[in-house]
């Protein structure tokens, strides 16, 4: 089984990440679908791993700088170099990544290894050092991490997560035909582990963060051919069409496809109700929630109290 999708793993191409969060107006707030506690997503990162600013910038150089002063006055490593050898503090970091590595190579669900690599890439910027990226290539030596993996175990949670997160350090979304790219690729393995909830968490935020990017850019792109007083006049339609979610050919054939085996997957009806909700197509995120209530047992009080919840929207 393997073999079916290593192919697609091994382009870096489609590997898109984001930087952004979504809102909305839907029966239920999106952003705290998004970092539900019962989902699991971005469980070893918390939301100031994603953010950039001068502040983060200034205490990363500050700890880059302190580490080589310890690497330089400690005994310990004074004591294991040659007469007159000089410790190259990038050389060292990108060992340490490689050493991180290993950990995670004996035991791919060790939270602790994970989060060590994701605090050491974060903190000294590694994918922006022009040294590392040079000589050892690093970007690439990460998608080839990440792809291997994927073939190993495509249902480890803390994998698709790393994946968000170096993705997320690359800010490719900001391109709407990677964007695109990376959705077909979620796709293409949802439709075939319809069954992997990692995948689906993973697959239900690319998919909300390409509607804000095609939104956006269809924002821009009306505003730079209409006229101010055309502009006026439409402003009420382009609100109606920006709602509709499902106007947006991607996403319209995503719903589509998974419609046709939702039966076959709860994780493809809350996928489906989730872009539903969004969409405020209300009565069809009713009929997910009706067959999940009716068929997973085990969460019925759940999917009753997302049944009334909606109801009672749909009457204010």
């Amino acid at each position: 089984m393997e073999n079916n999708y290593i192919s697609s793993f091994d382009d870096e191409k489609n590997f898109i990440s984001s930087e952004e969060e979504m809102n909305s107006n839907s029966s239920y707030n999106i952003h705290d679908n998004f970092y539900n506690d019962d989902d699991g997503f971005i469980s070893n990162c918390d939301d100031t791993d994603f953010e950039e600013g001068q502040e983060n910038n200034r205490n990363n150089i500050y700890i880059y700088e302190e580490l080589g002063n310890i690497i330089n006055n400690n005994i310990f490593f004074k004591n294991s170099l040659l007469p007159n050898e000089i410790i190259n503090i990038d050389n060292f970091l990108y060992e340490e990544l490689l050493y991180n590595n290993c950990d995670i190579f004996i035991d791919m669900k060790n939270y602790n290894s994970w989060a060590t690599k994701t605090w050491l890439i974060d903190k000294f910027n590694i994918l922006q050092n022009e040294y590392i990226c040079k000589k050892h290539n690093i970007i690439l030596h990460e998608f080839c991490f990440i792809n291997y993996l994927l073939t190993i175990d495509i249902y480890n949670n803390s994998l698709w997560v790393y994946r968000y997160f170096i993705l997320n350090k690359l800010s490719y979304f900001h391109d709407l035909a990677k964007m695109q790219k990376e959705i077909y690729f979620c796709f293409t393995y949802a439709n075939q582990f319809y069954d992997n909830q990692a995948i689906f968490n993973y697959f239900i935020h690319m998919v909300f963060l390409y509607i804000k990017l095609y939104q956006n850019a269809s924002q821009i792109k009306q505003k730079n051919t209409e006229l101010n007083i055309q502009c006026e006049k439409k402003e009420e339609t382009y609100k109606h069409d920006e709602r509709n979610i499902f106007q947006i050919p991607l996403v319209n054939y995503i719903k589509n496809e998974l419609i046709k085996i939702q039966h076959k997957s709860k994780f493809v009806l809350v996928f489906l109700s989730q872009l539903y909700s969004y969409n405020g197509s209300y009565d069809d995120e009713i009929e997910c929630y009706r067959y999940l209530q009716k068929y997973d047992d085990f969460n019925e009080h759940v999917w009753k109290d997302r049944i009334e919840c909606v109801q009672k929207r749909l009457k204010i």
